[in-house]
């Protein structure tokens, strides 16, 4: 189960980075349009509408973003959101279920005190 969850872990970490580069790829070719747009093909009275409906857009996203969510439009928090919808997602794939999962972590961490508690009294005893 230990094995299964952080092979998980690692793959939605890396699908998260996979869409992080998406980001960044579609950025720069947003720009790299608009910069041709403006300078060869066509003029900034034509692309500066544009441009202003994409940054407005983004205003837009980023408000309905946080009502729905309660987050913040950060980089980390969307690196956040992807990572554990990823993991979530695979999770239920796989048939891990995270209830047990913590449920047993819990039941460990309990055993280990009792065992610690229980060699300190034979440790005194002796």
């Amino acid at each position: 189960m230990e094995s299964t969850k952080t092979e998980i872990d690692s793959i939605a970490l890396t699908k998260g980075q996979k869409l992080a580069a998406a980001g960044a790829v579609l950025l720069t070719a947003q720009t790299g349009t608009l910069f041709y747009w403006t300078y060869s093909a066509f003029d900034w009275n034509l692309v500066e509408p544009i441009t202003y409906l994409l940054g407005y857009s983004v205003v837009w996203l980023t408000i309905l973003l946080y009502f729905t969510t309660g987050r913040d439009f950060t980089y980390e928090e969307l690196m956040h959101m992807a990572t554990e919808r990823a993991r979530m997602d695979m999770y239920s794939r796989r048939g891990l279920d995270m209830d047990a999962y913590r449920r047993v972590h819990l039941e460990v961490a309990e055993l280990t005190i009792a065992i610690d508690r229980l060699r300190e009294v034979n440790e005194k005893a002796l």
